[in-house]
């Protein structure tokens, strides 16, 4: 995942400063909930490895957002089909 802030104003984040994340891993979804669990086989961040992340989603239209099931971590991804 590149990321990367719209506002050009904004100050960066260690998400934004650095750029760039990858990792990969089986996936559970929740539809109820509008979360999935992610658990970490590899990543570029190696104490990511073997743990597991929740996170929300939303649908609408052609759009998919994401956030963290903590509001506190403060970040948002949206990917957008054209």
């Amino acid at each position: 995942m590149q990321a990367q802030n719209p506002d050009a104003e904004a100050p960066d984040t260690p998400y934004t400063a650095n750029g760039y994340e990858a990792y990969y891993g089986p996936v559970a979804i929740n539809d109820q909930d509008k979360t999935f669990v992610i658990t970490i086989e590899s990543s570029l961040v190696r104490n990511l490895v073997g743990k597991s992340m929740k996170r929300k989603f939303e649908v609408s239209d052609n759009k998919l957002v994401l956030t963290p099931d903590n509001p506190a971590e403060g970040w948002r991804v949206t990917y957008e089909r054209y």
